[in-house]
């Protein structure tokens, strides 16, 4: 390539995105969890059980509900979530008062500078659950034939020229 006309795209939302709600404690119980939350887990245990591999106990209780990797905005995903589970606010108070509970965003960019926003009211949303924001960011980028692709696409190259 040659890189008098290299072109770097950069900037915009990040690529896609997972989300997972998660809850943990030594006297968790999943079934109490998602009654309250009005949801079953994709996944839960509680302190003591044996490991999905069978060999070591688990150290303390859990509840997750982990939403698949998606290319849709991240502000829809978080309210979808929330819009899935119970609207009363007393009832997160009482969780997150009793276990600690946490939202985890993996956000994943294709291309370098990725940013991602979240509007006052998304974050009004998380803190009136009383829940902690993680984000985890991670950089997957495309092919060498993709980010070609991509700069060609943007007359980052000029085919015709010598």
């Amino acid at each position: 390539m040659d890189e008098q006309n290299l072109v770097w795209l950069a900037g915009g939302t990040v690529d896609e995105s997972r989300l997972m709600l998660r809850f943990f404690g030594d006297d968790l119980d999943p079934d109490f969890v998602s009654q309250r939350l009005g949801s079953p887990p994709t996944d839960s245990c509680r302190k003591g059980d044996l490991h999905r591999k069978g060999r070591i106990l688990e150290k303390t209780g859990r509840w997750l509900l982990e939403k698949e990797r998606t290319a849709e905005p991240l502000e829809d995903c978080l309210m979808q979530l929330f819009g899935s589970l119970t609207k009363d606010l007393a009832v997160w108070k009482e969780l997150t008062q009793r276990f600690h509970g946490d939202l985890r965003c993996h956000l994943i960019a294709r291309r370098w500078n990725r940013e991602q926003t979240l509007r006052s009211q998304v974050l009004a949303a998380i803190a009136d659950r009383g829940l902690e924001l993680i984000i985890d960011m991670y950089f997957e980028p495309q092919d060498a034939g993709g980010a070609e692709q991509t700069a060609s696409a943007a007359g980052g190259r000029d085919s015709g020229s010598s």
